[in-house]
């Protein structure tokens, strides 16, 4: 019988594969199992190629294209990375399986890993395809193993994958060099990473240059409820001219027609489960969790206490093999006081669970990519054994799977139209007939009755009490907040303009994958070019600087992604030939790189932090290396405000959280001062008054 030894990308993914392995009564192979731990390898950095082309960094050596790409063995894997070759070397095996996740992405741990082994002869490779971790699914994959030999698919599968590492090594450190050396700052640049700092300075720069204006709405006042005022023709509902507005009121009579009245159940069904970007976003909504985070405690449930299924998925479906599942995945949320009522009412009702898996909307396997949506297992949670933070995220995914089986939650919508002198006003009011599954939800979100509407009829005539003008003014958009920036990448395609490249963002799940996502914001920031203020992400003067220098360059857009990940794709399709992309990627390297080189030497300002508001003018306070002062500080276009200070005061230099609490309105702690006239020490606090800093010996 064959020897196999299967490698699989986590000890937990291995340890279910082995349980799948043991249940088959005739396998038809003997098996050895080995677990890494994700991405064993590292691409090679430039001077390990060419000593000219490490540092000094010099301009004539760019772009940087190997003639082979190369990897190295992560430290921390080096030990596992020898005994996995000792293994292979010792020629005992018929075939090495490759059972790391089913994507692009399992494809490239593992063959970066095998090729860099350089084993001779090695033993055939097969695959492991399967798209849950359940025995039953394990146990036919295993028993239905693909040859690469034999599967085109699967060797352009495992191509694509290689490429998409290659072009991305070659983007960031080609064009990052280039735009270093051309700038004279650190302005690294990268696939994923450049777009995504471009999205949030455009947003603060939006918000920067936001100018408000005034419009107007009319509310027409009758005998039991308000109606707003409409065109039909066009949909406008507000007039940016006060005097139309008010000429339209003067218009109005003293009674109204209701002309048409329009009651409808709207059913709104349960969300689907959470994919990792659903659950950030939520996660950062309720409880102000970043998108790193979230991704670590859910790691920590799936890892850890083992009951939450993998996180880093993309889907928000369930395959229908797990779905043969449910009872006993509903049975281990019985004693969790948060779902208990509702689990023992659809454990007590098949019927539901019979509904939800006949649903595309839930189980679908055409949905599911690398991994299903994020829901729990079949192990029973000790919640005595979890984190706050831990136990508050586990709870928000399994009310998320609980509520697919309850009912919809249903209102009874009523829209009057009311005419007055050929004027239109619009009313509408619900009220909620079935709470279904958001009862689950109680006490969380506010679901109340809208205004109670008068039972009328069309034709009814009303009196019209008054009609009141309300000014109202255009407001900027908000600053990102991880939720918000992490769907801005996952649906990327909407800053892109050709429509096929659109698509092909779609098909991509936008820029970045939900296990890279939170580490690209992380980098932004750690590279200053991003910051957190309290739950919003904003750019930083080197982050904008750095995006204006860049303007023009593709690097910095979407349609980079989308331009090569088309391509990518066409691999995998077998419509192109790897030669083919990489004549095309070394060719745009090339051109870009040259491009890059041309940006000139571009002062960009260092990061100041904000460190609250300003107590004259009311824009945000930032710290300098050596000051504290007003953002608007001697800029006319922006107020010319002159609050300033030195970050040292009587030779203390005053820490940064106290100038906080002196722009917050406190006092500081105290501290000691030296005096300017006596050279004597003296131990104060400070405080804010008549918006000057001075000292408190209070």
């Amino acid at each position: 019988m064959p020897k196999y030894l299967l490698i699989a990308e986590k000890p937990s993914l291995c340890k279910a594969i082995k349980e799948a392995y043991d249940s088959l009564k005739k396998p038809g192979f003997n098996a050895d199992f080995f677990a890494l731990h994700g991405h064993f390898m590292e691409a090679k950095e430039p001077d390990e190629y060419k000593d000219e082309w490490g540092k000094p960094w010099r301009k004539d050596v760019l772009p940087m294209i190997p003639d082979t790409f190369k990897y190295n063995v992560k430290s921390d894997c080096r030990s596992d990375y020898k005994k996995l070759k000792e293994l292979i070397a010792t020629g005992k095996y018929d075939a090495l399986v490759n059972c790391c996740d089913a994507g692009r992405e399992g494809e490239a741990i593992f063959w970066t890993l095998i090729n860099s082994m350089k084993i001779s002869p090695r033993p055939k490779v097969l695959r492991l395809w399967a798209q849950d971790t359940t025995v039953e699914t394990l146990g036919k994959a295993l028993m239905g193993l693909l040859d690469y030999d034999s599967n085109e698919d699967l060797v352009n599968l495992r191509d694509s994958s290689l490429c998409r590492i290659e072009f991305d090594w070659l983007v960031g450190m080609n064009l990052s060099r280039a735009t270093m050396m051309a700038t004279h700052t650190k302005a690294s640049v990268g696939r994923v990473k450049s777009p995504t700092l471009n999205i949030v300075v455009q947003r603060d720069l939006e918000i920067a240059n936001f100018v408000p204006k005034d419009y107007y709405e009319v509310l027409g006042h009758f005998d039991q409820y308000k109606g707003s005022w409409f065109n039909p023709k066009t949909k406008e509902t507000s007039f940016s001219d006060k005097a139309k507005a008010e000429a339209l009121i003067a218009k109005c009579g003293k009674s109204g027609t209701i002309v048409d009245v329009k009651k409808e159940k709207v059913v709104t069904n349960a969300p689907a489960p959470y994919s990792l970007a659903e659950l950030q976003k939520e996660a950062n909504k309720a409880f102000g969790f970043t998108a790193s985070q979230t991704l670590d405690l859910a790691q920590s449930l799936y890892e850890t206490h083992k009951i939450l299924s993998y996180p880093r998925t993309e889907s928000r479906a369930l395959s229908t093999a797990l779905a043969k599942e449910i009872p006993d995945l509903l049975k281990a949320l019985r004693d969790v006081p948060e779902v208990k009522k509702q689990v023992e009412l659809i454990l007590a009702e098949p019927e539901r669970i019979k509904k939800v898996c006949a649903s595309k909307k839930y189980v679908d396997n055409k949905k599911v990519t690398d991994h299903h949506a994020i829901i729990n297992t079949k192990v029973k949670p000790n919640l005595d054994k979890l984190k706050d933070n831990e136990r508050k995220l586990f709870i928000l995914v399994i009310k998320k799977f609980v509520a697919i089986f309850l009912d919809p939650y249903i209102t009874d919508k009523t829209t009057i139209v009311t005419d007055v002198d050929g004027e239109k006003f619009k009313t509408t009011g619900s009220v909620v007939n079935t709470l279904g599954y958001k009862e689950l939800y109680r006490g969380e979100t506010k679901e109340k009755d809208e205004d109670l509407l008068p039972a009328v009829s069309k034709g009814d005539i009303v009196k019209v009490k008054k009609m009141e003008l309300v000014a109202k003014q255009t407001t900027p958009p908000a600053y990102y907040t991880d939720a918000e920036l992490i769907q801005s990448m996952q649906h990327a395609g909407k800053f892109v303009d050709d429509e096929k490249m659109k698509e092909v963002l779609d098909d991509a799940k936008g820029i970045g994958t939900s296990a890279t996502r939170a580490g690209i914001i992380d980098d932004l920031i750690k590279k200053e070019f991003l910051y957190r203020n309290k739950k919003t992400i904003r750019a930083t003067e080197f982050g904008i600087a750095t995006i204006k220098s860049l303007e023009g360059k593709n690097v910095i857009s979407p349609a980079l992604t989308a331009e090569w990940e088309e391509k990518l794709q066409s691999i995998e399709k077998g419509n192109i030939t790897v030669q083919s992309f990489k004549k095309d990627m070394d060719t745009y390297i090339h051109d870009e790189t040259a491009s890059h080189l041309t940006i000139g030497k571009i002062t960009l300002a260092p990061e100041r932090e904000v460190l609250g508001k300003c107590p004259k003018c009311g824009k945000d306070v930032v710290m300098t290396s050596k000051y504290v002062m007003c953002s608007a500080y001697k800029k006319q276009d922006a107020g010319n405000c002159d609050f300033i200070t030195g970050i040292n005061i009587s030779g203390t230099k005053v820490p940064k959280t106290e100038f906080k609490k002196l722009l917050a309105g406190k006092p500081t702690k105290k501290m000691k001062f030296k005096s300017t006239k006596t050279g004597k020490t003296f131990e104060a606090g400070l405080i804010m008054e008549d918006n000057k800093i001075k000292f408190s010996f209070d």
